[in-house]
Parts: structure tokens; sequence; C-alpha cells
């Protein structure tokens, strides 16, 4: 819906309007329709807005009657007009219908914790407290929404956007070491931290309070997927949830639409959306190689479901047009080649609508990626993303490990090739952080090997790749995305399920293929997964070709934190050697392309 930003100095050594000014300017994309701010005496807050529901009185910041708590939020709150019932049973006066005075009031009646329990959407958001003398920052349950902080020193600021927090602070960033290893490991960053020192996300499920009195914070998860709960298959029962998600997920006051990509998910989310909406459109990413195109199966859903359908080529000058576009806008580098023609089809889908509906999360909960069923035979199903076992630090990150994780993205995984490649910033040594012990404890009280992948990946890949490409494509051309398998109650229902609910034989996802049979073609229902695949190497090769090769590409990126020699050395063996390491060619070219620009 927006982004949020805040500023905190007690030393009085800031111009607060002219700093708040910045942040909101460096995120302009994310809510061009309104700006708002509020300054008080040593601090600011402020907002830019993408109006999405009661488009004349919802601008941002909110307070309440006597204008002690202000509230700044991006996201939505699906379950918003409930809880307003129950807000006004209790006395509360509402002056709009717009979901963030829910906050307000909410936080009022019930406080931080009972509001967050409350609460089903999907969020970012602060709380100035003046009577409390404290601020309260959230973020939701899985991490669909972006919120990012930095503190210290008798300062404190948060925003939506990483580019627009480093404006908030006049000191020099600097790469995170431990967050570069991740990224070239991972080809994104997993946990708290991010690409900039002491620059940190706050996590999904946590919240953190500040205090006015000397800007010191405290961090609590406040909310964890259930780790052993077991629930029985009831298709009545997931139907019911599945269809309730999409549903709410059609709230506001502007066009919705569908990224349909004719696989399971998608078709899913379009054929329920139809149902309950006569105004769906559907938007879709055509490619010239039939190895890679799915076009034809999202034509096929649209044409079942009615709704209006879109189909958006994507070609070798789109990429290359995406590639320089995203590089400069991205506030930290992602390595999912994906997200260019996810930037693609956003833009043309803004011509239409303003909210899309996408089947993020459902290989997640329900057990639909390959390498869930390929390790159930092992035992092992915790993704090699901390590599093998029981990790007790960061340098295991660099053991060598299969050329390949069981997902199918390759590693750098050479320890040799990580020491020639970051030189002094490569530390064997390095002990775990705070983010990957909690991580571990969670994921390793997890009996079931199977939720125990599920709840891994909801942890790390889910929100660090996969909704931080849906949200900062999409905002980058101003329509925000949903994600409705990531409903609170149905993601618990559907990871509690047992083994032969989701996995069975050859077949992925049995419990959505079952119920999908009543909405969607046998096609389209029985499908294999294929994938969001790209063809990506000649893309890549030709680009590289335009500076004269991969050398004098490096030289011409000038990249200061790797080793040029060893750079050139990786890019080449992807490129001409026959190792099969597509995707990260493209991560570090992304890396490469985003330093250039930053």
């Amino acid at each position: 819906m927006c982004g949020i930003a805040g500023i905190f100095d007690l030393k009085g050594e800031l111009n607060l309007r002219t700093k708040i000014d910045l942040m909101l300017d460096a995120m302009t994309s994310r809510g061009p329709d309104d700006q708002g701010q509020h300054i008080s005496d040593f601090w600011a807050i402020g907002m830019r807005r993408l109006s999405i529901v009661d488009l004349s009185n919802g601008s941002q910041p909110q307070a309440n009657e006597t204008e002690d708590i202000f509230v700044v939020h991006n996201g939505e709150i699906y379950n918003h007009e409930n809880l307003r019932s129950l807000l006004e049973a209790k006395g509360h006066f509402f002056k709009t219908f717009s979901d963030t005075e829910i906050i307000v009031h909410g936080y009022e009646e019930w406080g931080i914790e009972g509001l967050l329990d409350k609460i089903e959407g999907m969020f970012a958001f602060a709380i100035v407290d003046k009577t409390s003398f404290v601020v309260h920052l959230a973020r939701d349950r899985f991490g669909e929404k972006p919120l990012y902080m930095h503190g210290g020193n008798r300062f404190f600021s948060f925003s939506s956007d990483l580019n627009a927090l480093v404006k908030s602070n006049d000191r020099s960033t600097e790469i995170d070491p431990l967050s570069l290893s991740r990224y070239l490991a991972l080809h994104f960053i997993p946990g708290n931290r991010s690409i900039w020192q002491n620059y940190e996300r706050v996590l999904p499920g946590e919240r953190v309070e500040i205090n006015l009195g000397d800007l010191s914070y405290n961090k609590t998860l406040y909310y964890q997927l259930p780790a052993n709960k077991e629930n029985s298959f009831d298709p009545d029962q997931l139907n019911e949830l599945i269809e309730d998600s999409i549903n709410t997920r059609l709230m506001g006051d502007v066009p919705v639409g569908v990224f349909l990509s004719g696989g399971l998910d998608s078709s899913i989310v379009t054929s329920l959306a139809a149902k309950h909406s006569s105004r769906i459109e559907t938007f879709s990413i055509g490619f010239d190689s039939n190895q890679h195109d799915e076009s034809f199966y999202a034509r096929v859903v649209a044409k079942n479901c009615g709704v209006n359908h879109h189909n958006v080529s994507f070609k070798e000058d789109d990429f290359r047009e995406q590639l320089s576009f995203v590089s400069k806008r991205i506030d930290e580098p992602l390595g999912d080649p994906a997200a260019l023609p996810t930037s693609h089809l956003s833009r043309a889908a803004k011509d239409f609508v303003k909210v899309v509906l996408t089947g993020e999360g459902a290989d997640e909960i329900f057990g639909g990626y390959g390498y869930y069923r390929g390790q159930l035979e092992k035992k092992n199903l915790v993704r090699k993303l901390f590599s093998k076992g029981s990790i007790t630090s960061s340098s295991q990150l660099l053991d060598p490990v299969s050329l390949k994780t069981p997902s199918g993205f390759p590693l750098v995984s050479d320890m040799s090739l990580w020491e020639s490649l970051l030189g002094y910033r490569f530390n064997k040594n390095e002990k775990s952080d705070d983010w990957e012990e909690s991580f571990l404890a969670h994921v390793n009280q997890v009996d079931d090997p199977l939720r125990k992948a599920s709840i891994a990946d909801m942890l790390t890949w889910l929100p660090s790749n996969l909704l931080t490409k849906l949200d900062r494509m999409t905002m980058l051309h101003s329509i925000e995305g949903r994600c409705p398998f990531l409903m609170k109650y149905l993601a618990e229902y559907a990871i509690a399920l047992p083994t032969a609910s989701k996995v069975d034989g050859f077949q992925d996802k049995k419990a959505l293929r079952d119920i999908s049979e009543k909405y969607l073609p046998m096609n389209i229902s029985k499908r294999k997964k294929q994938g969001f695949i790209l063809p990506m190497q000649d893309w890549l090769a030709n680009y590289l070709s335009d500076f004269g090769g991969s050398k004098k590409y490096v030289e011409h990126i000038n990249c200061s934190f790797m080793e040029e020699s060893s750079l050139i050395k990786i890019i080449d063996e992807c490129l001409f050697v026959g190792v099969e390491r597509v995707r990260l060619l493209y991560s570090i070219i992304m890396l490469l392309e985003w330093s250039y620009n930053n």
C-alpha cells in the first residue's frame, strides 16, 4: 500500500524535515498517490501512499482523538472490518474507513501484543506512543512487507526501503561481509542482516520496542510457525480456508488482477478470484523458447475461468532493459533471474490494475518442491542452506557441498574459491550470529522431516527471496502484490498436514491437487510443476560480449569488494567451461550492476 519512514534524533543534530523528505522521496514508486508526515521535537514519521482502501480519506500518519498515538502503516489488514465492529462496540470512534485506523484503536484497546494477535494481513507499521514514551515497529508473520531499521548513539531510523534508510544517516556505508558471503552462496541474503553493515531487517513475525528516552530497543518474535502440530486432511476445511483467504484478498477500492503462470497455485487463485469478482484481469509471461514458455497453460486456465487475459512477451531486449532498470532501483541485490520478467509483467499490469494476487507460499506449505520428495528417503530435509546436519558457525556455509542445493540452485561451494573471491573479507572462523542460532533452534525442534524442510524454507527462501522479489518488482511499478496462501490459518493448517497428504509417490502438493479438481481442467490440476525458468545463458553471454568479454566487463564495473581475477575466472567458468551455474552467473552480474549503481 505504501512506504513508511521515521527518524529519531536525541542529539538534535539533524534537520528532521529535510531528512524525512529525503527518505520519502527515495521511495516514490511505493506510494505515488499521496504523501504525509508528522514532525515533533526530536522525531519525524512519514509515508508515501498507494491508495487501495478508502481512496479519499486514508492519508497517513493517522492518530487517535487526543493525538498522543501516531501510526504509519504499509500493507493491508484483511480482517479490518470485523475488528472495526469489535472496537466500535467498545466505544472507539473512527474517522475513516481505512484499515490503518484499526491499528490506532486496536493498540489503544488491546496493547501491542493483543493487536498483533488479532490482525490478519501483510503489514509493516510503526506506532509512536507519546504517553508510554515508546515506539513499536512490527512486521507481518511471513514477511510479505519489508521493514528496515538502523540505530545507535541516541539515533534511530526505520523505513520500508533500505536506500531510503541510508539517506537518514550521514555516515558512509560499507558492505557487510557475512551478508555478502550468504548472498554468493544462496543468491539472496537470509535473516536480519542487510547488505549494508549496521542496517538491519525487522524479521517476519518480529516486533521492536524503542525507548524514546535513550532510543535503546528490544526485539521480540511475536509469531513462529507451530513446530510439531499435526492436522488430518479435510478437503472441505482446506477448500473453505483457501476460498476465504482469496476472497478477503480481493479487498479494496481498485481493480484486482492475478499473475497467472498456468501452474497449479496461480490457477487455483485465478479460479476462485473469478468466482468472487467479475472484474479479474490475468497476466502471464511468454518466451520464444518452448522449453521455458508456460503461456499456453495460462490461456487454458483464463478461458476456463472466463477472465480477461493478457500475455506479455519477454525477449532478450526486455531482459537487457530490465537488468538496467532493476539494478538501479532495487535496494539490495537479489540473485533471482525471475525478478526481471516479474518487473516487466508488473509494468504491463499497471495499466489495468493496482493489486495482483499470486501463488507464492503454496509450494512451501503444501510440499511442492521436488527436493522435498527426493529427500524423504534420506530423512534429511533441511535444505543445504546451511550445508549438512547441525550448524555451529557461519563458516559452514562454505563447506564443500554438492554443486547444487537440493532445490536446484547452484552454489559457490569450493572453500578456496571463496577465499580467492572475497580476499580479506573471508573469515573461515566466523561464528554464527543471533539470527542463525534462532533459526536453527526453531528448525531443529521440528520432528517431521517434510515439515522441517518447509519451515526452513519459510524462514529463509520464502521471505528473503520470493516475497522480496514480489514486493520489490511490483512496487517498482506502483502495484501491490498479495499472497492468499499466506493467510495465517491456512498456512498453519497446511504445514501441519501429514506427509502422505502432501507427497504421494511422484505427486507433490497432493492435498492441493485433490481439491483443485473441482475448479480446474485435469491437464492443469495434474500438471507437473515446471518452475519459472528463463533462457538466461545465451542472454548473459551476449550481454558480456557487448563489453568485450568478462575481463573488460569486470574492469568497467570496477568492483572493490571482490578480487578481480577470481571474479573473471568464475564468470568465464560459468559461461565457457560447461559448468551449469547460470543462476550463480546472474547473481554475480546483478550484484555487480547493483554495486555499480549504488
